[in-house]
């Protein structure tokens, strides 16, 4: 009997939405090269990988690019991919994204203290300071799932952290630390980066994860 294997390019591409297709538009210049270059390694939907390339185009970038528009709009996008578990290829998406990332940020591999890192999760507010402690740091926050968060920011010892992500979104110049961290350093002009992914199944969870799910993305 013929051995079969089965890959991730020989399934079928999930059909997504209508609704939810980006238009032709959208896919150019280095969106529409890295769309080529993943989309047949697996079948994800194109709008996950355009979301995962804003992430990895925003963290290169930095503050080195901003928009005017009442103030300063920097390219920090807070993305969540939101889909069936298994089945829509979240983890592929971003598994695919964050290797183009670490190779472009192969330079800081050697530093102490790197100017760019991905963290996977966030266990505190303070902890969360600590990581942009320093001058221009670039992080990128990885929530395997963003439930998680939400029931953290539910704690009342932990209710500070979705008041500092809407904090930090706005890019401020400088953020203070607690006063009772007194050994953490300010944060100078950090760059923040939001990444989850979230199944739909959860959502019936209750009205007020949802609200929550809202606030965040």
């Amino acid at each position: 009997m013929p051995e079969i294997i089965i890959t991730e390019k020989t399934l079928a591409k999930s059909v997504t939405p209508a609704g939810l297709e980006l238009p032709a538009i959208a896919w150019r210049g280095l969106f529409k090269d890295y769309l080529d270059m993943v989309a047949s390694t697996t079948e994800a939907a194109d709008a996950f990988h355009y979301a995962t390339f804003l992430q990895v185009f925003g963290c290169t970038l930095g503050r080195r690019l901003y928009v005017y528009h009442a103030m300063k709009l920097y390219p920090n996008f807070y993305t969540c991919l939101v889909g069936q578990s298994g089945l829509t290829r979240k983890d592929t998406t971003w598994s695919r994204g964050s290797d183009v990332l670490y190779r472009l940020h192969a330079w800081t591999e050697g530093e102490s203290d790197p100017s760019f890192r991905i963290v996977k999760g966030i266990r505190s507010y303070e902890g969360l300071l600590d990581e942009l402690s320093g001058e221009r740091k670039v992080r990128l926050i990885q929530l395997g799932e963003l439930l998680s968060l939400l029931a953290k920011a539910r704690q009342e010892s932990l209710g500070n952290i979705v008041p500092a992500l809407t904090e930090l979104y706005d890019s401020p110049d400088l953020v203070n630390p607690p006063v009772h961290q007194k050994d953490v350093k300010p944060a100078r002009e950090p760059f923040f980066v939001h990444n989850g992914r979230h199944y739909t199944g959860l959502v019936a969870k209750g009205a007020d994860g949802a609200r929550r799910l809202r606030r965040v993305c």
